[in-house]
């Protein structure tokens, strides 16, 4: 229509208008305005600090390019970013999803400590099966998947790959122990953790550089700080929800067997298809498929779990609507 650019504009714009009158339409208020401090010093207290929270997780998660750009050449720079990227992408996108979907559920049973307890434990166990099993054969695959994702120039990027693959399932865990926390207006206490965070990435990141360490330790330093945040919040959730100590330890614990037995398994046979030189565009697809029925297993036939309860209850509706339909056929 000849907008141009303005398009784009439009687009947003028009998005956020639809999204208006959809809110509206299923939750009306009063549209008059209200002049009372008192009506809002609960939404400025708690937005002030959720912003303060943001921030801070903000610059944490750029530190570590922040520095490397600083500090390393602009190689380093590509390698690292691109190959983070390549596999925080999807966890980002996972973990903002989880985020949208928990933060509501949480918030409506914060009141009701059991089904809260529940809520949590029963999503920290799905979710660290699921991700253990899925980084596990990542670990394993991450010579294809740079190869074909990356390109050959990134070979020397597979080791930073498997690295980060002990990276994501702390980072996705935190966060849901942290959408628990603001879910039940633990502000304060996720503030101090994210500015700890903060300060702990940036001593470790200059200590490592001025040990002449490589991208591959300013990695690991990632990993290192990243679990004793995950423990933080974990701890932090476990006062929450009034114990639960030993589940939160169980399902990392699960998460962390699922990890283990999802990379033997794949190295199992993804080692001999290398032996034998299967080409690399089949072999990464045999990669996908084994890593797609790894995941699947652990949801329907690994440790009880909502997700699990989830899959078999589709599997039997699935298996009911293909008996139904042979038999009308027949």
């Amino acid at each position: 229509m000849g907008y141009g650019a303005m398009s784009l504009v439009i687009s947003a714009i028009s998005q956020a208008v639809i999204q208006l009158f959809l809110l509206y339409s299923a939750a009306r208020h009063s549209l008059k305005p209200t002049f009372e401090w008192s009506a809002y010093r609960g939404l400025f207290s708690f937005g002030v600090k959720a912003t303060a929270v943001n921030l801070l997780e903000f610059l944490s998660s750029t530190l570590d390019t922040l520095v490397i750009g600083k500090l390393y050449s602009p190689v380093a720079l590509g390698a690292y970013s691109r190959t983070f990227s390549t596999l925080a992408m999807p966890a980002t996108n996972f973990a903002t999803s989880l985020s949208r979907v928990m933060a509501p559920s949480f918030s409506a049973v914060q009141n009701e400590p059991e089904r809260l307890r529940r809520a949590y434990l029963a999503g920290l166990r799905a979710i660290a099966l699921i991700i253990g099993s899925a980084t596990g054969c990542i670990l394993i695959d991450a010579p294809e998947i740079v190869k074909v994702m990356l390109g050959p120039n990134f070979l020397d990027s597979i080791g930073l790959m498997q690295i980060f693959t002990l990276y994501i399932p702390f980072a996705v865990l935190t966060n849901l122990s942290a959408v628990l926390a603001e879910a039940t207006a633990k502000l304060n206490v996720k503030i101090i953790i994210q500015g700890a965070a903060f300060v702990a990435l940036g001593l470790v990141f200059w200590i490592t550089y001025r040990l002449g360490g490589q991208v591959e330790q300013i990695a690991l330093a990632l990993v290192a700080i990243t679990l004793l945040r995950s423990v933080a919040f974990a701890l932090v959730a476990r006062q929450i929800i009034g114990g639960g100590g030993r589940q939160i330890a169980g399902s990392y614990g699960l998460g962390g067997l699922a990890f283990i037995g999802s990379a033997l398994l794949t190295a199992a046979v993804v080692f001999p298809l290398r032996a034998l030189n299967v080409p690399l565009p089949l072999l990464f697809i045999l990669e996908l498929a084994l890593g797609g029925v790894v995941v699947a297993s652990v949801m329907v036939f690994g440790p009880p779990s909502e997700l699990q309860s989830m899959a078999r209850t589709s599997l039997q509706r699935l298996r009911g609507r293909l008996v139904k339909s042979t038999g009308s056929h027949g």
